[in-house]
Formats: structure tokens, C-alpha cells, sequence
């Protein structure tokens, strides 16, 4: 009897902390380093010149907030200025297709990217919760002025998270929200009409 008794407290004790521990997750901020990673697909642009651009055109610098007990949790930001990580971002996958990265004043090719919204959601059912990451943006090739081809490029990665509470741990969200915007701006490379429009 005695036996029962312990591990029945034993049980709800660690049952207490685990509630404590989600509901502490739930609102407290996540301030993520963003630095996506862009796979060219092996595209090869070696020798031409291409200049690039990014503008933000969000809504919000944050991408969204977890889900806590009563509504709302906390904040999930970039500790770093996420324009500027999609450029580094973009100069490094270029450079890796052989192309001649230049300003976009001498660029025969420029390449516009407008990054339209980067979303974190969490969203919590009676049984399940979960994560869905979003990312969109425009692309423009713009040759002498004149735009030559338009496409939005978009991507999406999606887990489960009991109930969401607390969402997902801090690693996993720098690294999915690095991932699905990378993902989007892999679709640059995968391109087929936009690459034959580079000359």
C-alpha cells in the first residue's frame, strides 16, 4: 500500500513538472539566428553576370507565436536582419554556379526578390497540435530594365507538437524556419524558365 502510494506521487510530481516546463516553454520568446541554406540543384550559371536584390515587404519582423495554455504564447523572432541572410544566402548559391555576382547597377541580369511572409503557426486540437512554416516570395529577371519573367515561389514544412504546447524546441525552429526559407529560395535554381531567360 505504502509502495502505491509513493509512486502515485512520484507520478503526479513528474506529470506537475512536465506541465510546468510546456507551460514555461509556451511564452518564452525564441530570438532565432536565421541563415538559410540554398541547394542550386547543380544549375549552372558560370560566367554570366547576375546581380540580385531583396526587399521585405512583411507585414511583421516576427514570424509568429507558439501557443500557450490560455491563448497566445511567446514570440518567435530573428535575432539578425533577415534581408540581409537571404542576400549572404543568395551570393553564396550564385557564386557556387559559377555566376559573376555584380551590383545591381552592372548586372546584365538582375535578379528582384521581394520576400512577401515568412509565418510560423501553432494550432492546437482536443488530442493533437501542431507547427506549419510558411515562406513566399516574388521573384523578378529584369533585363536593361524591363521585366522579362515573374514568379511566386512558395514552401511549407508541417510537424506535429503535442497539443503545441510550447510548440517545438528552439533548435528545431531555427532550423525549419531556416529550412523552409531556404527551400523557397532553392526554387530560384530549379527553375527551368528562369534560367533560360538568364543570358
Amino acid at each position: 500500500m505504502k509502495k502505491q502510494i509513493i509512486y502515485r506521487s512520484v507520478l503526479i510530481l513528474v506529470c506537475t513538472m512536465f506541465s510546468s516546463n510546456c507551460a514555461l516553454r509556451s511564452y518564452t520568446q525564441d530570438i532565432l539566428t536565421i541563415k538559410p541554406t540554398v541547394n542550386t540543384m547543380s544549375r549552372s550559371f558560370a560566367g554570366k553576370r547576375i546581380a540580385f536584390e531583396v526587399a521585405d515587404d512583411r507585414e511583421s519582423n516576427t514570424f509568429g507565436n507558439k501557443i500557450g495554455d490560455y491563448g497566445t504564447g511567446g514570440k518567435i523572432a530573428p535575432a539578425n536582419d533577415v534581408p540581409t541572410a537571404v542576400e549572404n544566402a543568395m551570393a553564396t548559391a550564385l557564386e557556387q554556379t559559377g555566376a559573376k555576382v555584380m551590383s545591381s547597377q552592372s548586372g546584365s541580369n538582375l535578379i528582384s526578390i521581394t520576400i512577401r511572409s515568412i509565418k510560423y503557426e501553432g494550432y492546437r486540437g482536443l488530442m493533437y497540435g501542431g507547427v506549419a512554416l510558411t515562406t513566399a516570395i516574388n521573384v523578378r529577371l529584369v533585363h536593361a530594365g524591363t521585366t522579362v519573367y515573374e514568379r511566386r515561389y512558395t514552401a511549407t514544412r508541417e510537424a506535429a507538437a503535442a497539443h503545441a504546447l510550447g510548440g517545438k524546441s528552439k533548435q528545431w525552429n531555427t532550423e525549419n524556419i531556416n529550412g523552409v526559407i531556404g527551400d523557397a529560395l532553392s526554387k530560384i535554381f530549379s527553375d527551368d524558365q528562369l534560367a533560360a531567360k538568364i543570358k
